[in-house]
């Protein structure tokens, strides 16, 4: 194995798993919110931060020519992911 593939699978697997890490923050935070666990000011600024997380993931897949979609296959995470991205666009059309 070449040291370029190599840095690619590296690259992957590290976008995995910094996609993982945020989409299961947005869950969790998302399901302790429900249950009134998290004040609302706290529940905005964590999501807004793992949004922001999100964004420079996706700078980042684009980055290195790998496709969001074709990863979350991969992961068998699309589900996960979607429903992430759902509460970040109920969270912040709420707020306005």
């Amino acid at each position: 194995m070449t040291n370029r593939k190599k840095n690619s699978i590296e690259i992957k697997s590290e976008l995995e798993s910094e996609i993982f890490a945020a989409v299961n923050t947005i869950l969790n935070i998302n399901q302790k919110y429900q249950k009134g666990i998290l004040k609302e000011s706290f529940f905005q600024r964590s999501i807004k931060s793992a949004k922001n997380d999100l964004l420079q993931l996706n700078f980042s897949l684009n980055k290195h020519h790998i496709i969001l979609s074709k990863l979350l296959n991969h992961m068998n995470f699309t589900e996960d992911y979607y429903k992430a991205i759902d509460i970040i666009n109920k969270t912040f059309v709420c707020s306005v």
